[in-house]
């Protein structure tokens, strides 16, 4: 592999890895102001106090795509449960889970074709392939 194509290559494992933990800050933020708006609104705060306001703002953000899937279930005078923030934890759940999967999947074959071709670039330019019957820690393994 020339030093080219094997820059391209860390490069690609570097974007995929920023990818991975851009979807996970995403999805995290996204499942904590959920998580505080469905029990902010369980436990019937006022909407018009700052920090409610703010949870509220940025949970529907999150919301938005899944508004009017299922009705409210009212607890009381202004206690409510939110079904539709119920389904969008579960839905960003498993939309961060299989984007990382695939990701995670990327990565490991970029990964893989990286250290499977590394002995071959070595070898193409003169030096000495790396020692791959020693463990991490320079012992040999035993048989």
């Amino acid at each position: 592999m020339s030093n080219g194509a094997n820059a391209a290559e860390t490069g690609l494992l570097t974007v995929v890895k920023a990818l991975t933990w851009i979807v996970y800050v995403l999805v995290s933020a996204a499942e904590i102001f959920l998580a505080f708006m469905f029990v902010l609104q369980l436990l019937g705060a006022n909407p018009s106090q700052t920090f409610v306001a703010f949870i509220y703002r940025w949970g529907n953000l999150f919301l938005r795509p899944f508004k009017g899937i299922f009705p409210s279930a009212q607890l009381g005078p202004v206690a409510f449960i939110n079904w539709n923030a119920v389904v969008a934890l579960a839905a960003y759940a498993v939309l961060a889970w299989v984007i990382g999967l695939a990701l995670g999947s990327l990565r490991r074959r970029l990964w893989k074709d990286r250290v499977v071709e590394a002995p071959e670039a070595q070898a193409a330019a003169g030096t000495q392939p790396a020692d791959t019957t020693t463990t991490r820690d320079n012992v040999a393994p035993r048989h």
